[in-house]
């Protein structure tokens, strides 16, 4: 055996001991004759060389893993914070959009029934022009194209005005709990708005022509029937006559007697009934403004023809509210914003699922696609900003910069900006590379 031998790896060459120097010469035979060498000393040998290459190797995949991370390409996109606006409003801020009209100014709403038109000013921002009039928490705003803005909130009311003069255009009353997120029609000049309907469970479209505010038309989910609703374990009933009184066998109506009756039933047939359609909070339209995309509180994702109002089909794959969905840019494909965490990636035309993008630790709040389709942006109550790249379907950056759940986030006119808004009052605007 020679003095020493040599192994060779892909990153470090390591020279491994020879038994001379790993068995000690006071425990070796006197003889040089290797055949003399005792069995137990030779074993002894090769297991203590069979340990040093052992955590060699282990050393070796530590450092071949540290150099991966370092030789490991930069992505190729990134948030760089660019100001950061505490105290923004009096109270959380609950929405944001941007004005494509003139200077692109940042729009944020909040529950303080405010909302404020921002311009950057070094690392932070300056209010140009705060709205005022509605007399509760702002839950959405949209913006289009001709500088026209629309807020909707509590209040049941919608209203639509001039970024520009900020004279009101028209005031839109709603239910109720009948208004939620908002939508401009797509085109330089829109004239129309789609409204996400609450409990009404559907989209109703809104004429915003001067002193309009008339209702166009609605397009309702479907109703969903008994057996199969998430709760189908619990007891059946159905809409009844005025006229007809049936009572539960108790002292008192499980449920009053002139709108339901309890049906006995007998398997395998069960009297089913149609319950009303989940409640809808969000709602988008293709860039081509041919569909509507709205999101519901039973997971639900529908998709109508704008010009028609009929359902097209819906959209499986969430079990819980959907707060905000966007089409990329071919408006082919759908982003989908759940309460479950995840972030759905929808093929729209053939009525299936991409891709589930997991990442939030909570409910995510809000998604944004950029203009020209290669990134898009997510928010979530876990108080945390993700970029994803579309390409790859991965998150390659994620901004905690904010300290409570972050409502809102959204990609500027020229795409390259970014700013989200959060429960503590703060925004936040981002550099887009």
């Amino acid at each position: 055996m020679s003095a020493m031998h040599r192994v060779s790896f892909t990153y470090v060459t390591y020279v491994a001991p020879s038994i001379d120097s790993i068995v000690p010469r006071a425990r070796r035979p006197h003889t040089c004759d290797r055949r003399q060498v005792r069995p137990n000393v030779r074993l002894r040998a090769s297991c203590l060389k069979l340990a040093q290459l052992f955590k060699y190797l282990a050393d070796h995949n530590a450092i071949r893993g540290r150099c991966a991370s370092i030789e490991e390409s930069p992505p190729t996109m990134k948030l760089s914070p660019l100001a950061h606006q505490a105290n923004a409003h009096d109270d959380a801020v609950w929405s944001v959009a941007w004005s494509g009209a003139g200077e692109g100014l940042l729009l944020t709403g909040s529950v303080d029934e405010s909302v404020k038109a921002w311009r950057a000013a070094g690392d932070g921002l300056e209010m140009a022009h705060a709205y005022t009039g509605h007399t509760l928490g702002v839950v959405a705003l949209a913006a289009a194209p001709n500088g026209l803005v629309a807020s909707s909130a509590l209040d049941s009311l919608i209203r639509v005005w001039s970024v520009d003069t900020h004279e009101t255009r028209c005031v839109i009353e709603t239910p109720p709990a009948e208004n939620w997120q908002i939508a401009f029609a797509p085109g330089d000049e829109p004239a129309h708005l789609a409204v996400a309907g609450g409990v009404s469970g559907g989209v109703k479209l809104y004429s915003i022509e001067q002193d309009g505010g008339e209702q166009v038309s609605v397009m309702s989910l479907p109703e969903v029937a008994a057996d199969k609703a998430k709760n189908s374990r619990f007891v059946q009933v159905r809409k009844q006559d005025p006229d007809r009184s049936t009572h539960h066998p108790s002292k008192r109506p499980l449920f009053p007697s002139h709108l339901f009756s309890i049906e006995s039933v007998s398997p395998p047939s069960l009297t089913t009934l149609s319950s009303p359609p989940p409640s809808t909070q969000s709602v988008a339209y293709s860039p081509d403004g041919r569909r509507i995309a709205c999101g519901a509180m039973d997971g639900t994702v529908a998709l109508f023809d704008a010009g028609t109002g009929k359902l097209l089909h819906t959209l499986q794959g969430h079990a819980m509210p959907v707060r905000s969905l966007c089409f990329d840019v071919s408006g082919k494909t759908l982003y989908t914003g759940c309460d479950d965490g995840h972030i759905h990636a929808y093929d729209a035309e053939h009525r299936s699922l991409q891709d589930a993008l997991p990442g939030h630790k909570s409910w995510v709040l809000g998604v944004s696609i950029s203009p020209d389709g290669n990134a898009l942006c997510s928010c979530s109550s876990d108080a945390t900003v993700k970029l994803w790249d579309v390409g790859t379907r991965s998150c390659v950056q994620t901004m905690s910069d904010q300290s409570e759940a972050v409502w809102g986030v959204c990609f500027g006119p020229g795409g390259d900006k970014v700013a989200s808004v959060s429960d503590d009052k703060s925004v936040n605007l981002y550099d887009f590379v």
